[in-house]
């Protein structure tokens, strides 16, 4: 629905969906995320499939269904949308067609060069004075990429920015492999922490920049600071965003995946399922107790075009990651649903009142053998599936001492007393 200008209502921009799809190379992640969006083409919504893994596979997923051209703009350019991704393609199904129902399909291959040299353009161009410009402008994309974070952090924001757009109902992000993916994830978050613990916002907004390097610099940071908290709330919401882990059969594979699972509680998205390709025996979905699973048997072919893809959708009829449990997930709630991109936490009076009390913390941390558990200041610094993770205290328990701890049924419980120095008598 459009407003009377023209523009999207907030409506419109509200109800784009994330659906993050994440796994180790070679198990089919690429090929999900594709039956994924091909499901929710033909359901009837408008859906962008995207891919942030540097492999770029989507184009060879689809196959010859991809158009061998990018979209042109009016002006006979390459449309790389708001966004300025570059790679675009639409395909058979950008329109209501016997493959997709009477939804639309779309891809998007993002390229963080690109990206870091329009975005390194806009800032030089917006926050800093002729003189620094022409000296900024001197550095090459390839310069900014390789600083570590730049690229997860790059490839995030531009996530958001297509989900605000409010041209699809779903956005399916291909994610890189799953080490790169969960520094995806973490770096926004880090990044807006850094800053906030190095350069105080009340600091660097509480005077008057005395050069146009300082004006850049606070432009810079307000910038970093304000994307870095819309991609922060956009993908912690469960009603917004999940992610799915694609795996396969096997022993070593299961153990990765339930690590990764652990991982993800702490730093990623809200989860919401797995699926396991190529799966041989249901038996294989009893080491994700509590998850829903979906099962995709093993194909004679492999899936390449929309049609496969349509038909392999059939098997993921259960993967609808914005509804509520699967049919066949017994009833079992997601994991780590919270209203921000942090660990899924509880606080609770468990006895005593005043000076006496004793207040409980729970982290659900499904599958973690191990947790590291550290105070600094007003946060807890939890590590657990290799990601360390800041978590800020509810304010009862600033004003509180660690009593102890314990790891249990996928749930960290920490307990606490009121410390008399600075509890309010």
């Amino acid at each position: 629905m459009e407003e009377a200008g023209g523009g999207l209502s907030e409506h419109d921009v509200a109800k784009t969906r994330l659906h993050f799809v994440v796994g180790k190379g070679g198990v089919g992640k690429s090929t999900i995320a594709s039956a994924s969006a091909v499901a929710a083409a033909r359901a009837g919504e408008r859906v962008l499939v995207t891919s942030l893994d540097e492999a770029h596979s989507l184009r060879d997923v689809f196959g010859a269904d991809c158009c061998g051209a990018p979209l042109q703009s009016d002006s006979g350019e390459s449309d790389a949308g708001e966004s300025g991704a570059a790679g675009v393609d639409v395909l058979p199904g950008s329109g209501p067609t016997a493959a997709t129902g009477g939804g639309s399909l779309e891809l998007r291959e993002l390229d963080t060069v690109e990206l870091a040299a329009r975005r390194w353009r806009s800032l030089v161009g917006t926050v800093t004075g002729a003189r620094i410009a022409a000296t900024a402008g001197e550095l090459l994309p390839e310069e900014l990429t390789i600083v570590p974070g730049v690229q997860e952090f790059l490839g995030m924001a531009e996530i958001a920015e297509l989900a605000g757009s409010g041209r699809w109902d779903r956005v399916v992000i291909d994610c890189p492999p799953t080490g790169a993916a969960l520094r995806m994830f973490e770096t926004p978050s880090a990044l807006g922490a850094y800053l906030e613990r190095l350069w105080p916002r009340h600091r660097r907004l509480g005077r008057i920049p005395s050069s146009a390097r300082m004006l850049a610099a606070v432009g810079a940071a307000e910038q970093l600071d304000a994307s870095a908290s819309r991609i922060d709330s956009l993908v912690g919401d469960p009603a917004r965003s999940a992610v799915t882990v694609v795996t396969a059969p096997g022993a070593v594979a299961t153990a990765e995946t339930r690590r990764i699972l652990t991982a993800l509680a702490l730093a990623g998205p809200p989860m919401h399922s797995v699926v396991i390709n190529r799966s041989r025996s249901a038996d294989e979905a009893e080491a994700y107790e509590g998850v829903r699973v979906v099962r995709v048997p093993e194909a004679e072919d492999e899936p390449v075009g929309v049609e496969a893809l349509a038909r392999l959708s059939g098997a993921l009829g259960a993967l609808d990651v914005h509804a509520g449990p699967a049919p066949d997930a017994g009833g079992a709630t997601a994991i780590g649903e919270r209203g921000g991109c942090a660990p899924a936490t509880s606080v609770r009076l468990e006895s005593g009142s005043g000076l006496e009390s004793v207040y409980a913390l729970s982290v659900r941390l499904p599958f973690a053998d191990t947790v590291q558990a550290g105070r600094a200041g007003d946060d807890l610094i939890l590590t657990a599936g290799g990601v360390r993770r800041r978590v800020p205290l509810a304010p009862v328990l600033r004003r509180c001492a660690v009593q102890d701890g314990a790891l249990g049924d996928g749930v960290l419980r920490i307990r606490f007393r009121p410390d008399p120095e600075v509890w309010p008598l």
